[in-house]
């Protein structure tokens, strides 16, 4: 469960790479959705590449390559993270759906098959042993070409039954538990207050909610 280094800006809290596949982590860069808590960890183009170098999306060559973009472009790099965020809003229609075994919007998927031609354009067979590779992102906007990729691996391929979504905050995650029987996306974090608030219900006959 690891913390990424990402600036919260006025926000108390904290981001982990909780999700287990980096579609669900890309989705989960909005803590508390549909909540007044509610924080986008990408408000700003320095967290999208942060976020990408933490994912191991981008080497640090890419990464220094893509900040100066921030620099030197603000309006192009405010454009980026406008379109990141509608990618990231199409995966969440299409997981969250999902997660409650309920039939992804069709519109989401042919959106999701637009951004895939546009990243497998990108995947190269590369090594000895040949192996699938990613050319290297020199622009920005070829940034979430793994994510999309990724995206539809899961959903071609994945047990759709071991997406789950926590039961606290809502983040998803891929459930590789044995017995399937992950209920939260950090049980330091999400795991704790969850038992902590049954305990309470149970001990006060609260009905409370957080």
């Amino acid at each position: 469960m690891a913390q990424a280094m990402l600036d919260p800006g006025g926000y108390g809290g904290t981001y982990k790479f909780v999700g287990g596949r980096l579609c669900l982590d890309l989705v989960n860069t909005v803590s508390w959705p549909d909540d007044p808590r509610r924080h986008d960890w990408l408000d700003v183009y320095a967290n999208l590449i942060s976020w990408a170098d933490q994912a191991g999306i981008v080497d640090s060559d890419e990464t220094a390559t893509l900040q100066s973009v921030g620099i030197s472009d603000p309006d192009r790099a405010a454009r980026v993270v406008a379109g990141v965020r509608r990618q990231r809003e199409v995966l969440e229609l299409i997981f969250g759906a999902v997660a409650r075994e309920e039939p992804p919007p069709g519109a989401a998927i042919d959106e999701l098959n637009t951004l895939l031609a546009e990243a497998t354009v990108r995947r190269r067979l590369s090594g000895t042993p040949l192996h699938w590779s990613w050319a290297k992102v020199e622009e920005p906007e070829q940034l979430m070409a793994s994510v999309v990729y990724d995206a539809a691996d899961l959903l071609a391929d994945g047990d759709h039954s071991r997406l789950g979504y926590c039961s606290a905050c809502n983040w998803l995650f891929y459930d590789t538990t044995r017995n399937r029987s992950r209920r939260w996306c950090d049980m330091a974090d999400c795991g704790s207050r969850d038992k902590a608030r049954s305990y309470y219900r149970r001990t006060t006959g609260s009905c409370a909610t957080r």
